[in-house]
């Protein structure tokens, strides 16, 4: 049995490897090794490597970021979401980060389909001394609000 299905990595060793081949460039130097490392595994680095390349084909979601998931888990059970597209602060250029606890319900009305449920999102700069938010067509910082 392979390694994953003995789980001879431990589960936090997986976790810990998802979230490194999520977040570390493949172009950094000894990549499975700073991986394996960081892992805390005592598997081999063939035997890391083949476990990544088979979560990663068996598993795909796995290594899905949030903001994907969260969207997937809210198109299946509310309809629409409605969630800004941009990554970056407009006004410093630091990472957004999605609000899920500032949803808002919404009823989208359509030619085609008629009323449909759906959800807006908000996106907070990650800076503490931005204010601008993000939201789903515009942008606001403090009472300023550019369309």
């Amino acid at each position: 049995m392979d390694t994953v299905g003995r789980n001879s990595l431990g589960v936090t060793a997986l976790r810990r490897i998802m979230f490194a081949v999520h977040h570390l460039p493949k172009d950094v130097p000894h990549y499975w090794k700073t991986i394996k490392e960081f892992a805390g595994s005592d598997g081999t680095l063939s035997q890391v490597q083949t476990a990544v390349e088979k979560m990663e084909y068996l598993h795909k979601e796995a290594f899905a970021t949030d903001e994907e998931l969260l969207q997937k888990i809210c198109k299946e059970s509310v309809g629409v979401v409605l969630i800004s597209p941009q990554k970056t602060c407009r006004s410093c250029g630091a990472d957004l980060v999605t609000r899920s606890d500032r949803l808002r319900k919404l009823v989208l009305y359509t030619d085609s389909s008629g009323t449909l449920p759906a959800v807006r999102f908000r996106k907070k700069c990650s800076k503490s001394n931005c204010n601008l938010v993000q939201h789903y067509g515009y942008h606001s910082l403090g009472e300023f609000r550019p369309y």
